[in-house]
């Protein structure tokens, strides 16, 4: 797959008329799964933490597309627009709310040294990237794709992965990174094997921010009892990975004393 040059990402962008799965859109289409173009392009090549999660959904497709639509209009260069789309898109909508909760109780805010990870998308946007395995919005039999993992495996797919989301891995060789969805821990660790990230770089245990995550979430912040629980919640499994993540973000604290600057 070749990436699409600023010329067509432009042209995309001002096609775009509130349907983000226009056919004129689509970027991809082989065997059950499309991907479809939405201006998540931007690279925040200074950031030290990397949020990734599994694709764009609807709702953040047509923030970033109103996003970037409204600062063309205005002015903005396409660059300009696409930071723009990249920010305000992001994790947008319920999810936001949630993913800043959950980063914030395993204490990244003090490893970052601010005050709330709330500060990533506004005054301390420099210090995050955020991004997904499959940079544009995919989905699978015309839903939303719920896993990464057939980035791994399946052709289309793995040529999307390849070419935008490792570039972004060479690019951010140093950063941390948190997987965010089902299969993303997987696709980071293959990116281990690879030998393009290390092992200690990936911080893996937070849940999906999404709403339908909302049980999980609610026992992930102490909010809801085990016995509480449904049976489709793995209260166990939930403890060992925040567990996991607190150890692993503590060491990296504690690695830091001394040395602001490492992260």
């Amino acid at each position: 797959m070749d990436k699409l040059k600023d010329q067509q990402i432009l042209a995309l962008i001002q096609s775009y008329h509130a349907n983000p799965w226009a056919d004129n859109l689509k970027v991809l289409d082989s065997s059950r799964y499309q991907s479809f173009y939405a201006p998540m392009d931007h690279i925040n090549p200074e950031a030290r933490i990397v949020l990734v999660g599994i694709t764009p959904g609807i709702t953040q497709a047509k923030n970033a597309y109103e996003a970037a639509q409204s600062s063309l209009n205005e002015g903005a260069s396409l660059k300009e627009a696409l930071e723009t789309a990249k920010l305000t898109a992001s994790f947008s909508g319920t999810m936001r709310k949630n993913l800043i909760r959950m980063l914030d109780h395993v204490n990244l805010n003090k490893v970052l040294g601010i005050s709330s990870c709330e500060t990533l998308f506004s005054d301390n946007q420099h210090l995050c990237h955020f991004t997904s395995v499959l940079r544009y919005p995919t989905l699978k039999d015309k839903e939303m794709l719920k896993t990464a993992k057939p980035a791994l495996s399946e052709t289309g797919l793995k040529s999307l992965m390849e070419t935008y989301f490792i570039g972004e891995v060479t690019q951010l060789s140093e950063a941390i990174y948190i997987p965010l969805g089902q299969g993303v821990a997987d696709v980071l660790l293959h990116l281990v094997d690879r030998g393009l990230l290390m092992r200690e770089q990936v911080f893996s245990g937070i849940p999906h921010p999404s709403g339908a995550n909302a049980e999980r979430i609610a026992y992930f912040l102490g909010q809801k009892e085990k016995e509480l629980l449904s049976p489709k919640t793995n209260s166990t499994t939930i403890d060992a990975r925040r567990l996991a993540l607190q150890e692993q973000l503590k060491l990296l604290s504690n690695s830091m004393h001394g040395g602001q600057h490492a992260l």
